[in-house]
């Protein structure tokens, strides 16, 4: 393809016709390849609208697993990006702040969100402030970190929004504010950020500013649920469990969401379980099968079952006491002492 046809196509191509021949020359297929060309048809492509061309330069830091790309593919994100394309500035950002494709680097990453930021990048600014808020690529600014991302927030980036919700409900950084918290989730949750569904249905259920509604609640949890946040599940359980907000309590239907939750693979269900076989709630007391369950949740490194089963074989309440056994768990627990906090919540 001749320097004629390659103008004909960037200027005059339709977005299927620009895409096709950016993927020519970034392959190097009928032509010599040509990184800067394929860079330029993509950039093209996309503007045009093409939903191709905007995957090349598609980078979202929630799945960041699908984000990798052959070595080719970089060079057409990194040439874009220095051809001024926000979108791939903001990509290529992302992998150095991630070390995904290329080794982390900070000073790089904070150098490709500025960049994209000064375009108009919503999500570029909101990651420009969590660099000046952790020290990453720059000095800590705490103020300019809250300035970037309430700006972001206002713009309209979900994340940005989840993160103004968590600042406004504890008082971090900004005034502490329980009604703007849960107005900054809402916001964030309608523009679709899994983790504010969890906390508007957190705030319904504990009446955080917002009413209490054990409905709103539940539907909250649920749309979390249904994007993988395992936690909802359990959450809703023990919204039955304890008849929260002034839902009716009702022991079934609880065992039957700490049953999803487990089915899903969220350790704190089979936790949960073991209580209330050792408690005598809702089954009959059973210490053999609460004592297993411990055991299979410590299995899966859970905190908590760790703690449970060290007490319960050191003062030998519900287990003949074992040295070896007590041993072996308090140098496990000792290794790790903290609880995750969606853990420590749903367990307290």
């Amino acid at each position: 393809m001749n320097d004629s046809e390659f103008l004909n196509v960037l200027n005059h191509g339709t977005p299927d016709e620009q895409f096709a021949v950016g993927t020519r020359y970034e392959k190097g297929i009928g032509t010599e390849r040509s990184t800067t060309r394929a860079a330029m048809l993509y950039i093209r492509a996309a503007e045009n609208g093409s939903r191709r061309a905007k995957k090349v330069f598609f980078f979202d830091f929630n799945i960041k697993k699908k984000m990798k790309v052959n070595p080719t593919r970089f060079k057409v994100i990194e040439t874009a990006a220095e051809l001024g394309y926000a979108p791939a500035q903001y990509s290529l950002a992302g992998r150095y702040r991630r070390g995904i494709d290329v080794p982390k680097d900070y000073d790089l990453a904070f150098k490709w969100f500025t960049e994209a930021y000064e375009q108009g990048h919503i999500d570029a600014g909101f990651y420009l402030g969590a660099m000046y808020r952790k020290g990453r690529g720059t000095e800590k600014d705490d103020s300019k970190a809250v300035e970037l991302i309430e700006e972001a927030a206002r713009k309209g980036c979900a994340e940005a929004q989840h993160d103004m919700g968590k600042r406004c409900e504890s008082g971090n950084g900004v005034p502490k504010d329980e009604e703007a918290a849960f107005k900054w989730y809402l916001k964030s949750a309608k523009n679709g950020y899994f983790m504010s569904y969890y906390h508007v249905g957190e705030m319904f259920r504990d009446g955080i500013g917002t009413e209490p509604s054990a409905e709103k609640a539940i539907e909250w949890f649920e749309m979390s649920a249904s994007k993988g946040y395992k936690i909802a599940w359990m959450s809703i359980g023990l919204m039955y469990e304890r008849g929260t907000a002034g839902l009716k309590k009702d022991l079934g239907q609880a065992v039957e969401y700490y049953h999803i939750a487990q089915d899903r693979g969220y350790v704190a269900a089979t936790f949960h379980f073991a209580e209330m076989y050792e408690k005598g709630i809702y089954y009959e007391k059973d210490l053999d099968k609460a004592i297993s369950l411990y055991w299979k949740a410590a299995e899966r490194e859970y905190y908590p079952a760790k703690v449970r089963l060290l007490r319960i074989y050191s003062d030998g309440s519900l287990a003949k006491r074992d040295d070896s056994i007590v041993r072996m768990l308090r140098e496990q627990v000792a290794e790790n002492h903290s609880l995750k906090p969606a853990e420590a919540r749903t367990t307290g």
